[in-house]
């Protein structure tokens, strides 16, 4: 399942941030299903507030939600995440019009 991964971390935490992205690519390599696969991103946003927060988002895929578990306890403390499931429309128009015909 794919998902909206938004994220978001202080800018005193980009360094540590970053060296805990490095190691983590290095894991991904040793073990691709142990965490959520990139399918695009990350992406900064750039609308950094004033107390120094960063907003960014990653799109995701997995097959096991304990890969999303294990990348949120990689990063924490420094990044919070927040995960929205992506559902592709070939499946939800044809769902909507069966539980909703279309008049």
């Amino acid at each position: 399942m794919k998902f909206l991964s938004t994220h978001q971390y202080k800018v005193v935490d980009v360094n540590k941030a970053l060296v805990k992205f490095r190691k983590l690519m290095d894991e991904r390599n040793k073990d691709p299903d142990k965490y959520p696969k990139i399918i695009s991103g990350p992406y900064t946003l750039g609308d950094h507030d004033s107390l120094g927060v960063i907003k960014a988002f990653t799109i995701h895929e997995v097959d096991d939600p304990k890969q999303l578990l294990r990348l949120v306890n990689w990063f924490t403390p420094e990044i919070s995440w927040k995960f929205t499931p992506i559902f592709e429309s070939e499946l939800t128009i044809p769902l909507w019009v069966e539980m909703k015909p279309l008049g």
